[in-house]
């Protein structure tokens, strides 16, 4: 039974300690893994004959045998006979991300782990921080959630990166990825807290009805009775990161899309400036026997084709980031902190079209015009080369 004190008053609605008492608390972290799939096993996984053949066994396999092999995973659920026989009978499936940024196995496989000190302080960020020898890991493949009990509310805890950076060194060691990255924001930054309440009185029914959500600086709380077993807690939860943390972080990988579009179009900009400067520096009459003028218009295609993928890549986060919000907002405990996700979704990458697009159209009109006058004045030349020739021909042979 935890005491008044270990739970701060603001995680806590009014006058509800008056009528219960906390006999548990749990902490949990939400967040999500990047697989980098290797050429040859993304060829097959993905070619018409395989995708959902045995290169998604061979991918549940590997799975398993990383995870089996790790000294810290006392058991899996269900096992990988289990859910190969439910990918084979089609009662589970797998989802691939956009880019190909995760695969996902639509359930989630639970574990618990068990870390010396040793280990969570390597992998923690705060030596001062809590973090328990033991806790509990549920994973599909690219979305994690992990929870382990804890004796005050808040509570300052690594508990997310240790689980992050513990799933990317156990399943990196593959011929299948060429390895496993966070995603960020990974962890997500607030934590759900899920506390166990018990009346304090068997006469009468308390007049703060259970189970009840509450929020306190971005973290979510989960009051719940405290004869419900914690599993039945998880459904719920696991359900809601299904729901709203995958668009969450679809729309994250769209961004990510976004940004290497803008950074493409900045360094063709920057090569653009750069012939631009070395155009204008070359004397009059040596442009006209330059190519610098034939460059800068074929950077300009290059340039036009890539602003045409920024702007389909913006509308692809814009309608996205919609969807997010739009997930968040039917979840049952994300919807809570649906500020803290929209804040993250914010682009943080603007462009400016009109100054881009005056840009290159003045590095058109100016080499277009000057192509035009290096045309002609080829054409001059090649004509008063020919009109000599002819004449000296006509001379030669009129004799």
């Amino acid at each position: 039974m935890l005491d008044k004190e270990s739970v701060a008053h603001e995680y806590i609605p009014g006058g509800l300690l008056d009528h219960y008492s906390i006999s548990q608390a749990y902490v949990a972290k939400l967040g999500f893994l990047r697989f980098e799939l290797t050429e040859s096993f993304k060829e097959r996984f993905f070619s018409k004959e395989q995708v959902g053949g045995s290169s998604v066994s061979e991918f549940v396999t590997e799975l398993y045998s990383l995870l089996s092999k790790s000294p810290h995973v006392m058991d899996i659920a269900p096992g990988k006979d289990e859910l190969l026989n439910d990918l084979e009978k089609g009662r589970i499936s797998f989802a691939v991300w956009p880019y190909e940024a995760a695969i996902a196995l639509e359930t989630f496989l639970k574990m618990r782990v068990v870390m010396p000190k040793r280990i969570r302080e390597q992998l923690g960020i705060f030596p001062w921080s809590w973090n328990p020898e033991e806790f509990t890991v549920y994973f599909d493949g690219a979305l994690f959630a992990v929870y382990a009990p804890v004796e005050s509310v808040p509570i300052l805890t690594d508990l997310g990166q240790i689980t992050r950076d513990f799933l990317r060194e156990t399943l990196s060691p593959s011929n299948k990825w060429d390895h496993v990255n966070g995603f960020g924001p990974t962890p997500i930054h607030p934590e759900l807290y899920f506390i166990l309440a018990t009346p304090k009185s068997v006469a009468g029914n308390p007049p703060i009805k259970l189970p009840l959500i509450n929020v306190a600086e971005n973290d979510v709380i989960i009051i719940i009775p405290s004869e419900e077993p914690i599993d039945t807690i998880i459904g719920p939860l696991l359900h809601d990161m299904e729901r709203g943390l995958f668009r969450f972080y679809i729309q994250r990988v769209f961004d990510q899309e976004f940004q290497a579009a803008v950074d493409a179009l900045e360094q063709l900009n920057e090569q653009l400036s750069g012939r631009l400067a070395k155009y204008f520096k070359l004397p009059i009459v040596r442009r006209f026997f330059s190519t610098v003028s034939g460059d800068i218009r074929k950077l300009l295609g290059e340039m036009h084709t890539v602003l045409q993928e920024v702007s389909a890549a913006e509308i692809r986060l814009k309608r996205t980031q919609e969807e997010a919000l739009g997930a968040i907002a039917k979840t049952t405990f994300l919807k809570g902190i649906e500020k803290y996700f929209a804040e993250h979704m914010k682009p943080h990458i603007t462009i400016d079209r009109d100054a881009q697009l005056t840009t290159m159209n003045f590095a058109a009109e100016e080499t277009s015009n000057f192509a035009i006058a290096q045309a002609t004045l080829i054409a001059a030349l090649v004509g008063a080369i020919i009109g000599g020739l002819l004449t000296a021909a006509a001379q030669y042979f009129l004799k």
